[in-house]
């Protein structure tokens, strides 16, 4: 299952302390107790809880990473092997362990995110971090089987697994207009919303980017029906 949380600061705004991710990722324990881990580089920091399923080794663990990226990610790539074969026989890419995050990685640093997330298959969640241009990409599966939530909060982006990450290190107040459609049943059926004021869901079919200005841009890799605005 895992569990993926984050969190960038605002324009301006140096430093993330470990206490605020860790606080979030101790929520989000349940989801993966085999792995705590974080990371913090400049303006953004990220943390993930590892359920292992594929490579049981600490080579799976999570955040991967190089000396300019980094990756935490909760689901399942079903074409990994292909994906992997590519990857080796096209940029010699050597491989140091048996997961498909690795792939994941791989093919996010040498094909670019759009590339990418057209290529693969699956049910997944992740953020994929530029430490060196300070920019993050949060993104989500096509139909939104694996669940991703965010709310920007004093400037501060925050994002995780779950709501209750969230909840650990912010002061949420329902959003009275999500809480009395939910009466009806549209805010189930919402591929954005949420029943708390200013957190919304990363939309199935899509990514979002997040630059060092704290400007942030959606795009739509793959449409699904609107069911509620």
């Amino acid at each position: 299952m895992c569990g993926v949380c984050g969190i960038f600061r605002g324009s301006g705004r140096e430093g993330i302390g470990f206490a605020a991710l860790d606080t979030m990722a101790a929520a989000l324990r349940h989801r993966g107790p085999d792995n705590t881990s974080t990371y913090v580089a400049g303006r953004i920091g990220v943390a993930h809880t590892r359920l292992a399923l594929l490579d049981l080794s600490e080579r799976g663990n999570q955040p991967f990473r190089d000396d300019r990226y980094s990756l935490v990610y909760n689901g399942e790539i079903y074409n990994f092997s292909e994906l992997r074969h590519e990857l080796e026989s096209e940029h010699r890419v050597a491989f140091t362990s048996g997961s498909d995050t690795e792939v994941l990685f791989q093919s996010l640093c040498r094909h670019g995110v759009r590339r990418t997330l057209e290529r693969i298959r699956g049910m997944f969640a992740f953020a994929f971090v530029d430490h060196v241009e300070q920019r993050i990409v949060l993104a989500r599966d096509r139909v939104g089987i694996k669940p991703l939530f965010y709310g920007v909060f004093g400037g501060d982006l925050y994002f995780a697994s779950e709501l209750k990450a969230l909840h650990s290190v912010l002061d949420l107040t329902p959003d009275k207009i999500a809480v009395t459609q939910a009466v009806f049943y549209h805010l189930e059926r919402s591929r954005s919303m949420t029943a708390f004021a200013g957190v919304k869901q990363v939309e199935p079919g899509s990514y979002m980017e997040i630059d060092g200005s704290g400007r942030i841009e959606v795009e739509h890799y793959f449409r699904t029906v609107d069911l509620v605005d």
